[in-house]
C-alpha cells in the first residue's frame, strides 16, 4: 500500500498518473491521462465493463468544492462518457456533495482512494493479503422494468451512487444503496 502521506505530497500531474496506475490496476482498460492543457475538465478517460468512465483528479489539502463536480460533468458531456467521477486524496465539500448528487457525479474521497491502493497491490483493509472479492447479484422484476443490483465490498469502504431510471419522460429515483468504485449499476425497461 502507497503511503498516505507520499500521495498527499505528489503535484497534479503525478497524482494524474498515480490515479491512472490505480484505475489500471483495479480492472479499468483502455485508461488515458488527457493532456493538461484544454482538457475539458477530465484528467482521466478510462472504461469498464462496457462503461465508459471521466475522471477529474484532485490532489488537495483542503476538502474539494463543487467547481471539481462542475468540470467532471461538463467534460462526461464534452468526452461523451457515461459516467462522471472526481477522484481526491482528501473529501468533499457539503455544496460539492449537493452538486453531485443533483449532476450525478460520482464523488471518491480518500476512503476510496486508500481502497483502490489496497486493491491495487494486493493489501485487504485489515492488511492481509486479498484472495478475492466477495459479490452478489440480485435482479428485482417490478412490473415494467427489471433491476439488476450489483454490489461488490472491497475492504470497509464503498461509496454512495444512485439508481434511477426513466419511464415515460419522467425520471424517478428508484433506491439509494452503497456501491463500490468502479461498479455501475444496469437497468432494463420492458
Amino acid at each position: 500500500m502507497t503511503d498516505p502521506a507520499i500521495i498527499d505530497h505528489m503535484d497534479g500531474h503525478q497524482f494524474e498518473y498515480y490515479c491512472a496506475d490505480l484505475l489500471k490496476r483495479n480492472g479499468y482498460s483502455n485508461v488515458v491521462v488527457t493532456p493538461g492543457s484544454g482538457d475539458q475538465g477530465v484528467d482521466i478517460l478510462a472504461e469498464r465493463d462496457g462503461t465508459t468512465y471521466a475522471f477529474q483528479c484532485k490532489c488537495y489539502s483542503g476538502k474539494v468544492g463543487n467547481k471539481a463536480v462542475q468540470e467532471a460533468f461538463s467534460g462526461r458531456t464534452y468526452y461523451d462518457r457515461n459516467v462522471a467521477v472526481v477522484l481526491t486524496n482528501n473529501y468533499f465539500t457539503e455544496q460539492a456533495r449537493d452538486a453531485a448528487r443533483k449532476m450525478n457525479v460520482l464523488l471518491w474521497d480518500r476512503n476510496t482512494l486508500l481502497a483502490l491502493d489496497r486493491v491495487a497491490y494486493g493489501q485487504s483493509s485489515t492488511g492481509k493479503k486479498k484472495t478475492g472479492i466477495g459479490f452478489k447479484n440480485i435482479i428485482l422484476t417490478v412490473g415494467f422494468c427489471s433491476i439488476l443490483k450489483v454490489s461488490l465490498k472491497m475492504g470497509s469502504v464503498m461509496t454512495q451512487i444512485r439508481l434511477s431510471m426513466t419511464h415515460k419522460n419522467k425520471k424517478r429515483k428508484l433506491m439509494e444503496f452503497y456501491d463500490d468504485p468502479g461498479v455501475w449499476i444496469h437497468y432494463t425497461l420492458k
